[in-house]
C-alpha cells in the first residue's frame, strides 16, 4: 500500500541526513514511478536487472528531504548500485513509496 508523505517522514525520522562532514544513514526505499521512461531511467532499469536487483528498489545514503514549491515531499539519496552517477531523487506524490527502511547509521567522524 502506498505510504503518505507523513508516513514516509515518520519512517525517516530517525535517519540522519548528509552534512558536509558526514554521509547520511543507509536507507532502503521501494518506489514505483509512473512518469514517462527516459534514456536514463531505462539504463537504470537495465543496470538493476544485470545486477539481479528489482528495478523499483533502491538502497543508499540519505542526502536530504524537502518540500518543493507545490508541497510535494522529495527524497534525495546517493544510490551507488542502481545509478552510475550516484544520485536519485524521489517525489513521494508523483510516485508510490511502498516501503522505507532505515538500515544503519553512517559512521560519525570523531573530532
Amino acid at each position: 500500500m502506498k505510504m503518505t508523505q507523513e508516513e514516509v517522514l515518520q519512517a525517516l525520522s530517525s535517519a540522519r541526513r548528509a552534512t558536509p562532514e558526514a554521509m547520511g544513514d543507509m536507507v532502503h526505499i521501494w518506489y514505483k514511478s509512473f512518469g514517462k521512461s527516459n534514456e536514463k531511467s531505462k539504463a537504470e532499469a537495465e543496470r538493476a536487472s544485470s545486477l539481479g536487483l528489482p528495478p523499483d528498489h533502491y538502497t543508499g545514503r540519505l542526502v536530504k528531504t524537502w518540500l518543493d514549491s507545490k508541497g510535494d515531499l522529495l527524497i534525495s539519496m546517493h544510490v551507488e548500485l542502481e545509478r552510475p552517477d550516484g544520485y536519485r531523487t524521489f517525489n513521494v506524490v508523483k510516485g508510490d513509496v511502498l516501503q522505507v527502511v532505515v538500515l544503519g547509521k553512517a559512521p560519525v567522524a570523531s573530532a
